[in-house]
């Protein structure tokens, strides 16, 4: 083990090494429930993981309804979806996956790059988002990530919001997969854009529904 600890992944490393080894060396491998002690299944586990697994769901419906309603182009939906989901491929996530060697913010090279680095607290998204205003909101730097995006939507700048949110995940974009940048400038000339195209398909009324997130 001591010679592959450069090749495998430190996670996936203690993942082997926590693998208890079988006290009778005769035993074949087999198929357990994980959800039982002595890995035996039985209708009423089953039946108890399946209700436990719908309260789940039940809790979890709300955000996805507002987001069906969402007035917002599908690519925008798709993103605020992939980050509801925790999968937005951030190095973090890529790194995860093998999909790069380098978990670092593409942008900035100070930090490793998470959902929320990403999207707010990158140096670059974050001056986008002083310049517009968000930073002042009394929730700009608080609760969940679900949270946090619903209340921004539903505020009265919900459209300006979503326009910045995309265009800031394109910037990084441009500087993770080495595509022409065009500048600030640029960047801010299509968050507006977007906004205008907003407003003339929605109207400026941004709120989605009452119901309980």
């Amino acid at each position: 083990m001591e010679s592959l600890s450069k090749v495998i992944p430190s996670d996936i490393r203690f993942g082997i090494l926590v693998i208890p080894i079988p006290r009778e060396q005769d035993l074949k491998d087999s198929v357990v429930w994980e959800n039982s002690i002595v890995g035996t299944y039985t209708p009423h586990l089953g039946y108890t993981w399946l209700l436990n697994r719908s309260r789940h769901m039940e809790e979890d419906t709300g955000k996805w309804r507002w987001l069906v309603k969402l007035k917002a182009i599908e690519k925008v939906k798709h993103l605020i979806w992939l980050v509801f989901h925790g999968c937005l491929p951030t190095n973090t996530l890529r790194f995860r996956r093998r999909l790069t060697d380098n978990q670092v913010c593409p942008r900035c090279q100070l930090v490793v790059e998470d959902t929320w680095h990403c999207i707010r607290d990158c140096r670059r998204a974050w001056e986008v988002w002083q310049e517009l205003g968000f930073i002042r909101a009394t929730n700009f730097l608080s609760g969940k990530i679900v949270d946090w995006i619903i209340q921004l939507v539903d505020s009265d700048q919900g459209h300006l919001f979503l326009s910045a949110l995309w265009w800031i995940w394109r910037q990084r974009n441009c500087f993770a997969f080495k595509n022409h940048y065009e500048g600030d400038v640029w960047l801010r000339r299509n968050i507006w854009r977007m906004v205008v195209d907003s407003h003339m398909a929605w109207g400026k009324d941004m709120y989605v529904t009452k119901e309980t997130i």
